[in-house]
Parts: structure tokens; sequence; C-alpha cells
């Protein structure tokens, strides 16, 4: 599949997903296993919102992100949910990226756009300075307890089978960019 879009301004990644079907219910043997592609239109600043992604589906896009929503304001703004985030039943499956620095904003967040999604993604890549001083995307690399205390309120108040990802960024300094989520 050829990428859509203009220049590098559309990420697609393709991944190999199993969707094993058996009648018995048992796992198959690997030879009974089957392989296809996944595509997904990674999140990007100003154009993965709702007319980008019901394009990007009619070129076999399989997962769409929206942009990055920055949560405080989300959950506090009518104005900001109006002007940031909009769905319609055929935008599926869906994953709202969040920009967020505590477990109980985030999870108000997701928990609003719970009935029109498929999951959430914490942004902890974005690298743009006022992003970091906010304490937010790549800024939270720095901060692995918050991360892990965001997707586990996020699960919390959602449910364990709630889909929740987190995006991150190779730091220059690879400290940063290693460490387990406990």
């Amino acid at each position: 599949m050829n990428p859509v879009g203009c220049g590098t301004h559309l990420t697609i990644l393709s991944v190999c997903l199993t969707w094993p079907v058996l009648p018995t219910g048992l796992l198959p043997l690997p030879s009974q296993l089957t392989f296809r592609p996944l595509y997904i239109a990674a999140p990007m600043v100003r154009y993965s919102k709702l007319p980008f992604r019901a394009l990007v589906r009619d070129y076999a896009v399989d997962l769409t992100f929206t942009p990055m929503l920055v949560a405080k304001e989300f959950t506090r703004s009518h104005a900001a949910r109006y002007t940031d985030f909009s769905t319609n039943v055929h935008d599926r499956p869906l994953i709202v990226q969040f920009a967020a620095k505590d477990a109980v904003t985030l999870a108000r967040a997701a928990e609003m756009v719970y009935p029109y999604v498929d999951g959430v993604d914490l942004n902890c890549g974005c690298p743009q300075t006022w992003a970091c001083q906010e304490g937010i995307g790549a800024g939270l690399m720095k901060n692995p307890e918050a991360v892990r205390d965001m997707v586990r309120g996020v699960k919390a108040r959602l449910g364990s089978e709630f889909c929740v990802s987190t995006k991150i960024r190779i730091h220059s300094d690879l400290r940063y960019s290693s460490y387990e989520l406990k």
C-alpha cells in the first residue's frame, strides 16, 4: 500500500496481526495462522481530524488517531471539545490521543470520549517546547511514575478491557527512553 497524503504528513505503520478463527475455541497450530497487514494513520497535528480520517479510510487504513488533544482543556471547555473532537459511526476503530500530566485529568477526558472511541493514547512524545514546559508530551519521559499512574487511572475508571496506549519518543539520552511501567 502506498501512503496517502502530502510528503511525510501521513505515517502509516504496517504490522502483522493474527486472526485465528477456530469453531472449537482451541488455539490454532502455527501452520493455521494467517497474517494480514494492519494500516494505521498515526496522529498528526492539525491533520488527523474527521475529514482526513474519512479520506484515509477510503485508502484501506484500518485504524486512525485524532490529533493530540490537551486533556486539561478538553475536560474544562465545551468549546475545546466541540472544536477538537468530532466523529461519526463510520469513524471506527478510532483512538483519541491525549496530552496530560495527571491521572485524574486523563481519566476524566477518557471517560468523556469512551462511548465514541476504541481507546486512548497518552502522548509522551510531543517535543514542542510549550508541551515539555507544561510537563506533557516528551516532558513525561522523565516521569515514568506519572505515566504509570495515568494508565492505571484510565483502566481503573473504564475497565481493564479498555485500550490505553502510550506514544513515546526516543530521547537523545537513552536512559529517558527505556523504563518499565510496573
